[in-house]
Order: structure tokens, then C-alpha cells, then sequence
């Protein structure tokens, strides 16, 4: 199950967004590789959208979280991020500049992303 919130504040087109799932997946007795398998999973997603002109450079900061159980071990996973989105045209051209901090039973791992989106 899922849901999503989005919200309009103030006049100049800043925003709330919330997002939030939990998850059973069932990929067979015990089944686990890399960040899949049987098991539980939690996650949220919460950015603003700095107000501004739509036609404009935009900014949207967000924080996100999820946390994994799996039946194949009592190890369990947790991943925290926090990044800023820059609209440049709209919705349709974008860059997102993130940094990621996950944790696997004893093993930790931070990462630091740069991701484009370009519609032509």
C-alpha cells in the first residue's frame, strides 16, 4: 500500500509533497540479492518546492528514508538521503544532487549522486 500527498503554499507556487509505502515482496523462501528479497519494507519521501516563478529555476529540497526486514537474515537495512532537485524548464529538464548513507547489518556505505533529466 501506498499514498501520496501534494500540496500548494503561498502564492508563488512553493509546494509540499509526502510520500509513503510499505511493502511485502515475496520472491520465494529465504530469497535475497543485493537490496531484494523476501521480506518488509518501509519508506518515506517528504520535499517543498521553494516558491518561486514557474517559468524560472527552481528549487525543491527532500529527505528521504526506508527501512528493509528480510526472512533470509536478522541483518536489517536502512537507508537515509537528503538531496535538492533544480527544475530548469519546468518539469521538463532537471538536475539532482544527492547524498546517501546505507547500512547492512555491520557494513555502512555513503554515496554522494549527481542524476540528469533532460526532455527534448
Amino acid at each position: 500500500g501506498d499514498i501520496f500527498f501534494e500540496m500548494p503554499l503561498g502564492e508563488k507556487a512553493g509546494a509540499l509533497s509526502a510520500y509513503a509505502t510499505y511493502q511485502y515482496n515475496d520472491y520465494g523462501r529465504n530469497y535475497l540479492y543485493s537490496a531484494y528479497g523476501t521480506g518488509n519494507m518501509i519508506y518515506g519521501q517528504l520535499g517543498y518546492a521553494l516558491p518561486g516563478d514557474r517559468n524560472k529555476v527552481r528549487f525543491q529540497p527532500y529527505v528521504a528514508y526506508c527501512y528493509n526486514t528480510y526472512d533470509a537474515t536478522t541483518d536489517e537495512r536502512m537507508t537515509a538521503k537528503a538531496g535538492i532537485n533544480t527544475y530548469l524548464s519546468g518539469h521538463h529538464s532537471k538536475l539532482t544532487l544527492e547524498y546517501q548513507y546505507s547500512k547492512f547489518g555491520s557494513a555502512a556505505n555513503n554515496a554522494i549522486t549527481l542524476q540528469a533529466m533532460i526532455y527534448l
